[in-house]
């Protein structure tokens, strides 16, 4: 039984009891009548009858505001059901969102995020517009440099000798080992099915190749990715964070679903970090440039350091590079 049918029965016994004090006073009544009653027993019976109906009301009020006490409980239980109800679909929304702010929070755990994102509906990534990546990243750089075509061509012809100047580009050994394409890599690692920690650490199938340097930190030596094909945990971490940036609300990519691979988060990547304090001395070298050449092998000396194969401090290497000038100024001209 619970409280609401415990107090209906209290009211009940209540009305009942005093049913029987009213018929016990009214048969009293009976009995004296006719007979002479002293003014002192007539005040005794009134009193009692008075007091036995006030204790009768108090009972009452006390049954009625437990009566409302139990309703008030009730009506708080099913607000707070409510209200759980409520934060369940505010959660579930917020999983089935991109830009999730539980998961960056860290309040949603990766398993949690990667179930929820794989049924989120995705906008289609941001694509280019009547545009090549090589005019798209042609066009941010020689408004970073002022015009500086050398400095442009410097940089872009590093890029084009590791990418192709394709975003999307995980290397190739990595393509062989894991049996994965450019595609499908990117893919997931935009859907949180490869994790950030994985894509940092070059990380898939525990196969990862590198060594430990004069610090005894792991230097990975694969799973480059992107434009300049950022390679060192270091490097990949800030892109990442820079992309996560880049398509949260207030961001350049905003309305548009998280894309590691987009073309033109990572075009402003570079223009980034051409204008960060780290690469301030190679951003003025670049700018004052006087060929080609001269800029590949800046890029190459105070950015890139790649395997030299010529072991003769990217001389070689420079002019090699600068041979995609003419190809790359063609594929950017106005038509």
């Amino acid at each position: 039984m619970n409280n609401e049918q415990l107090l209906k029965r209290a009211e009940e016994a209540c009305n009942a009891r005093m049913q029987r004090k009213e018929r016990l006073y009214s048969f009293h009544e009976k009995m004296v009548e006719g007979r002479k009653v002293s003014a002192k027993r007539e005040e005794h019976i009134s009193r009692l009858i008075s007091d036995e109906r006030i204790r009768h009301m108090n009972r009452l009020r006390r049954i009625k505001e437990d009566k409302q006490g139990v309703m008030a409980l009730k009506k708080l239980r099913i607000f707070s059901a409510v209200i759980a109800l409520f934060i369940v679909l505010l959660i579930t929304l917020e999983l089935a969102l991109p830009k999730s702010q539980l998961r960056r929070s860290g309040i949603i755990t990766d398993k949690e995020f990667e179930k929820a994102i794989d049924d989120a509906n995705y906008k289609e990534y941001a694509k280019l517009e009547n545009k090549t990546e090589e005019k798209l990243l042609w066009e941010l750089l020689t408004e970073h440099f002022g015009g500086n075509k050398n400095a442009v061509l410097g940089v872009m012809c590093n890029l084009k000798a590791e990418s192709g100047i394709v975003a999307a580009n995980l290397e190739d050994l990595n393509n062989e080992m894991w049996s994965v394409d450019d595609s499908e890599y990117t893919d997931d690692v935009n859907r949180r099915r490869i994790r950030k920690k994985d894509f940092v650490e070059s990380r898939n199938n525990d196969m990862t190749n590198g060594y430990y340097n004069e610090y005894d930190k792991w230097v990975n030596i694969d799973g480059g990715y992107g434009y300049a094909q950022f390679t060192a945990y270091e490097n990949k971490d800030e892109l990442y964070r820079f992309a996560e940036q880049w398509f949260a609300p207030n961001g350049g990519g905003e309305g548009y679903a998280f894309n590691i691979g987009d073309p033109e988060m990572q075009a402003n990547y570079i223009v980034y970090l051409l204008s960060s304090d780290r690469y301030e001395e190679l951003d003025k070298k670049l700018r004052s440039s006087t060929s080609v050449a001269d800029a590949c092998y800046l890029w190459l000396a105070d950015y890139e350091r790649p395997y030299d194969p010529y072991e003769d401090d990217y001389y070689t290497l420079s002019f090699e590079r600068a041979s995609w000038a003419d190809e790359i100024e063609e594929a950017c001209k106005d038509r």
